[in-house]
């Protein structure tokens, strides 16, 4: 299993190459950074219980060109306890809070927006994972089979829509058949629709 980027039109490809890992703290998540003193690792991985405080995790790959323009989502997995995450050197996100406002989230799965001005298809990408554990065993533990934020059920002629995140998220759909969208509170005619972009809060 591997940590996923996933497109809005759902293609994706998974981050199944080389992974490297350092314990400790430092200035880790620039691209060209030298990782010839990091070891080697497979996922999901924890490090040692008697190991406390900051791990940094690296990854390189290529971004298919065929993924220029599309909307991106970086399906990590679950960091015990919290983390940072960039790509390219640049913060995606993070979950929990890192010292020292220590506040951890283990059980929470990881999935971060990749602003497209940031990457670089057809080249390669560096991901750098930042992880701090508060005590016991740390690292990113868990990689999920992937599941899709976004679920849609058609019934008839209606369609039933879901956020299965813990976050707010935005989603595009496309409608199989042209639809004839209708304001029901103005009692207005509003045309036909072929495609949907729709902001739902978490498990609405």
């Amino acid at each position: 299993q591997s940590p996923v980027v996933v497109a809005d039109d759902g293609s994706s490809f998974e981050l199944s190459g080389r992974w490297v890992f350092k314990a400790g703290d430092g200035d880790y998540a620039s691209p060209t950074l030298d990782e010839s003193d990091w070891t080697e690792v497979r996922l999901p991985h924890k490090w040692d219980k008697d190991l406390d405080g900051f791990g940094w995790y690296r990854a390189s790959f290529v971004v298919p060109r065929d993924f220029a323009e599309k909307a991106l989502t970086l399906e990590l997995g679950k960091v015990d306890d919290a983390d940072e995450t960039f790509f390219n050197g640049t913060r995606i996100g993070k979950t929990g809070e890192l010292p020292p406002d220590y506040e951890e989230a283990w059980s929470l799965f990881r999935r971060y927006a990749i602003p497209k001005d940031i990457v670089r298809p057809g080249e390669v990408n560096t991901l750098a994972i930042r992880a701090y554990d508060g005590g016991g065993a740390g690292g990113l533990y868990e990689l999920e089979p992937r599941l899709h934020a976004f679920e849609v059920w058609r019934c008839e002629d209606a369609l039933l829509m879901m956020n299965l995140d813990e976050r707010e998220r935005t989603f595009a759909y496309d409608l199989d058949d042209e639809f004839i969208a209708f304001d029901f509170w103005e009692r207005e005619l509003l045309g036909r629709l072929s495609k949907l972009h729709v902001t739902l809060k978490p498990h609405a």
